[in-house]
């Protein structure tokens, strides 16, 4: 992979958040990932794992507290915030809920001009307004004079859509866009994505919890545990092959057809004690306490992301 084929590159990754008493708790320790053009990245893990603060590291949302992420080239932690402002039209989020975080009094065409107006693009804005409607499936004629309450959850996703696809991003981040939708609409907003992905050009970052839903939208998969990068693979191969155990326990944990646990269950492999957002890791690999291949090794060093096939990283000592 050269230098002109990654967008965004993510390296030793730290974000520490204030706990109320003074204590620091680290959301994200040291991990490092890069996003090529046009790819779609999925990160995955528990509740707490850190997925979310790596979003907001990422947009400069909230400022790392170590590491680089070089956007095109340019570390934005180094950027003062005019020059950061002059990039941000070309780095967009899509929020976890769409209804939230569209303000209510305004009209979906209103809201979807919302960011050519604060990035002062040349008007008139209604053509622009109007395609990124049309390009997420909405008619502008009929919706763009509707308030979000007017709106059911899936029209006001592919609004929010729309709102980041009108400055024509080069990267989106998507932040559980689908977990707050019924089944059948998000594998509408899912499809919606990966089609304008193909037509725009765009690289993704998508989190989510829902190992099926990665699976679908993803060409890479990252699963993170405590802050910390486990695997790292091509979409296809992690699910199936997971070389780390506790990406076999989350394939394991999705339920089948015939409502049977899966195959680490039955085997006995599968822990469901422990949490991903603990704020006492323990020593050494922190999985360690819920892993069944566990030794002493994994008590006294932190297994650090390596290869173990072409473009397929684990972090164990013990990844077969």
């Amino acid at each position: 992979m050269t230098g002109s084929d990654v967008l965004l590159r993510v390296r030793d990754l730290v974000v520490d958040h204030r706990a109320p008493g003074g204590t620091t708790l680290r959301a994200v320790d040291g991990i490092s990932f890069t996003i090529r053009r046009g790819e779609a990245l999925g990160l995955v893990g528990e509740s707490g794992c850190g997925k979310s603060s790596t979003a907001q590291a990422v947009l400069m949302l909230r400022r790392p507290t170590g590491g680089r992420v070089e956007f095109d080239g340019q570390d934005l932690a180094r950027l003062s915030p005019r020059p950061l402002r002059r990039l941000r039209p070309r780095l967009q989020l899509v929020f976890q809920d769409a209804a939230s975080s569209l303000n209510p009094r305004r009209t979906a065409a209103a809201i979807v001009a919302e960011g050519l107006a604060a990035h002062r693009f040349p008007r008139p804005w209604d053509r622009l307004v109007d395609d990124a409607l049309s390009s997420v499936g909405l008619d502008p004629r009929t919706i763009g004079h509707r308030r979000p309450g007017e709106l059911s959850g899936g029209q006001c996703q592919r609004v929010a859509l729309a709102r980041a696809l009108v400055l024509s991003p080069a990267l989106v981040v998507c932040d559980e866009p689908v977990s707050a939708l019924d089944v059948s609409v998000q594998a509408q907003i899912l499809n919606l994505l990966e089609d304008v992905r193909r037509q725009h050009g765009l690289s993704l970052l998508f989190i989510a919890h829902d190992l099926a839903v990665v699976r679908q939208i993803s060409d890479r998969v990252g699963v993170m545990y405590r802050g910390r990068l486990c695997e790292l693979a091509p979409a296809e191969r992690l699910y199936r092959r997971p070389r780390h155990p506790y990406t076999r326990t989350l394939l394991d944990a999705v339920p089948r057809l015939d409502g049977g646990p899966g195959p680490a269950a039955q085997a006995g492999r599968a822990d469901p004690g422990g949490s991903g957002s603990s704020p006492r890791p323990p020593r050494g690999c922190r999985f360690r306490s819920r892993c069944p291949q566990a030794q002493d090794r994994c008590a006294e060093v932190v297994p650090l992301l390596r290869p173990v096939a072409a473009d397929h990283q684990v972090a164990c000592h013990f990844p077969d």
